[in-house]
């Protein structure tokens, strides 16, 4: 009997100190930032294996070194989903592990398919990138493929990328730089102030006077900040909006949330106004990834099902993490969304976290004229 009685007093001393050791560990398991290095220009994108970055008119650097590995004069660079290969519009197609120029844009823009085998080349054509065989020629700036690849947009239609046939006429504008954007499924095609088309039939589901809109995850719902949010299977108006223009109109993760700059995060089934977003100053936010926090602009971090408030910030809420552990704003703070707890103060803008989550990259402005960003790359670690 005392026999059993000591093993049970062991066990539960046991318990104890293991129950004790977890919440200290846990308490302990806060993230810390070390600044790695600071590059004069306006950063661009990482690589897609996250060893590399590219800068803005500057060139592709290597992180661990700081190193320049090659440059370039373009602002907006692109690499290839596997990372070989690098466009820089206007300037050149290059293999981007030596620098070497593969091919000259002269001035185009450009953009690669979803897979990497193709890449189209505005007011040029469609080619094939392991043998350069033209697949088909394209009008109009601004190239878009379908997140499926099935399709390509341009600011003059869209063409069916099978067989080269143009599939929709965008209506008249004047704009040749306008934005194609296919909705996740890639069903529907929508140009910047003019429409919503559906892929399948030609047919316009919709037609708006905005410049942003947003699709949901599903593609059942449509999002503008003043024409309101659209059921595109139905075609019908749920709600009206009256907000601003601003690229931060947002669907949350299920589709079951939308977000409205300068008017108010929405539930869209029902299209009850969860939580108002001030219009004088464009109040806006995002979701984490996984659609169930939204961090709202001067305000805080919220639960999206509860409007529970996890803690208050104030600043422009820029970056989650891909997780969505860590919350970045703007000349505040990094915090653990968890906790609440700021990792580190910063003065300057969170832009990205690498697709590992072991590096994030911020920005500031300078006083130079010459070179008015600065960019730092922070290391990140248990």
């Amino acid at each position: 009997m005392k026999s059993s009685f000591r093993i049970y007093a062991i066990v539960i001393v046991l318990g104890v100190f293991w129950f004790a050791n977890s919440v200290f560990n846990a308490q302990d398991e806060s993230l810390h930032f070390t600044l790695l290095h600071v590059f004069d220009g306006a950063f661009a994108e990482f690589s897609p294996d996250g060893d590399r970055i590219t800068l803005r008119s500057r060139g592709v650097y290597d992180i661990d070194s700081g190193a320049r590995v090659f440059p370039f004069t373009s602002s907006i660079p692109i690499y290839s989903p596997d990372g070989r290969l690098l466009i820089t519009w206007g300037e050149a197609l290059y293999d981007a592990d030596s620098g070497e120029s593969l091919y000259s844009l002269q001035g185009a823009t450009a953009v690669f398919s979803p897979d990497g085998s193709q890449i189209a080349i505005s007011d040029d054509a469609v080619y094939d990138i392991a043998t350069w065989e033209k697949q088909f020629e394209i009008i109009g700036q601004s190239p878009q493929f379908s997140p499926d690849g099935r399709w390509l947009g341009t600011a003059y239609g869209v063409y069916r990328v099978e067989d080269g046939d143009l599939a929709v006429i965008a209506s008249a504008s004047d704009d040749r730089f306008r934005r194609t954007i296919f909705s996740p499924d890639s069903r529907y095609v929508a140009f910047a102030e003019t429409a919503v088309y559906d892929l399948l039939t030609g047919d316009v589901v919709y037609t708006f006077s905005t410049r942003y809109i947003a699709f949901s995850a599903d593609s059942h719902y449509l999002a503008t900040p003043r024409d309101g949010v659209v059921d595109l299977g139905h075609h019908e108006r749920l709600f009206d909006t009256q907000g601003v223009e601003s690229s931060r109109i947002a669907f949350n993760a299920d589709g079951s949330v939308v977000l409205i700059p300068g008017d108010g995060v929405y539930e869209v089934e029902t299209g009850t106004r969860m939580l108002p977003l001030r219009i004088d100053t464009g109040q806006a936010g995002l979701f984490s990834p996984d659609g169930k926090l939204v961090a709202i602009d001067d305000s805080g971090l919220y639960d999206v099902v509860t409007l529970a408030r996890r803690f208050s910030f104030v600043g422009t809420a820029t970056v989650f993490s891909h997780q969505g552990k860590i919350l970045g704003v703007a000349q505040d703070a990094i915090y653990d969304t968890i906790t609440g707890e700021q990792l580190i103060e910063i003065s300057d803008t969170p832009i990205t976290f690498s697709r590992d989550n072991r590096r994030l990259i911020t920005q500031s402005h300078t006083s130079s004229v010459m070179e008015p960003f600065q960019t730092r790359i922070y290391g990140i670690v248990p």
